[in-house]
Order: C-alpha cells, then sequence, then structure tokens
C-alpha cells in the first residue's frame, strides 16, 4: 500500500516512515500540507491513505482534510489524523472534516499498520 505521510517534525517522519516500511508499505514523506497538496495536484503519486499530523506550519490538519475532501481527485482517499494534540478538536470536527481514522501520539508501532490497511476494506 502507498502512504502520503505528512508530517513536520522529522523524528516522528522517520519513526512512522520506518514502522510502515517494515511492514511492506511505500511511504511518501512531506513535511506540510502544502508539500502534500502540490504533489498530488501534479499527479505524480497515487496513495491508497493519507496519513497526517494534526499540528502542522501554515495550514493544519483539519484544514487540509477538508481541502483533500473537497477535491474531486482526492475524495475517496482515506485520510487518517495523528497527533498528540487531538484534544484541540472535537471529534465531530474531525469527522466532518473528513478523517476516517484518529490516532493519538504516540502512535503503536503494533496496530498502525493494520489501523491503515483496514481504511481499505
Amino acid at each position: 500500500m502507498t502512504i502520503l505521510l505528512i508530517e513536520d517534525e522529522e523524528g516522528d517522519l522517520k519513526l512512522v516512515t520506518r514502522i510502515l516500511a517494515h511492514e511492506g508499505h511505500r511511504i511518501i514523506g512531506v513535511h506540510s500540507a502544502e508539500e502534500a497538496i502540490d504533489l498530488l495536484d501534479a499527479d505524480r503519486e497515487h496513495p491508497e491513505v493519507i496519513l497526517t499530523d494534526l499540528r502542522l506550519p501554515r495550514m493544519d490538519g483539519v484544514t487540509l482534510a477538508r481541502h483533500l475532501k473537497a477535491d474531486p481527485k482526492t475524495a475517496a482517499i482515506p485520510v487518517a489524523a495523528m497527533s498528540s494534540h487531538i484534544e484541540s478538536y472535537t471529534v465531530a470536527e474531525m469527522i466532518a472534516a473528513g478523517f476516517a481514522l484518529i490516532l493519538p501520539k504516540p502512535l503503536s508501532g503494533r496496530t498502525l499498520p493494520q489501523q491503515l490497511v483496514a481504511l481499505l476494506a
């Protein structure tokens, strides 16, 4: 499975990439919502799942999810949120933004791959 991972913290980006790559997934890692949008708009990559941190520079993860769900090219791609600051948003706000999965940090290396695969079921 190809996963677009949006995480501004380099250490977290490397950790999540390592966890998912170990399970055989292909990871496309970017550091901002804008980078993700540019990548998807260029039609260079076609991820099956998007995993984004909520707290990102400039555009946050909730705004990104709303943007992705409003775009016909990306609306069908499941989007998962991860953050140590999930309490900053209500579950209703996150679901309304289009998140299919909400994951609190720290992430579980044992269950994360299965949780993302389940989004495609």
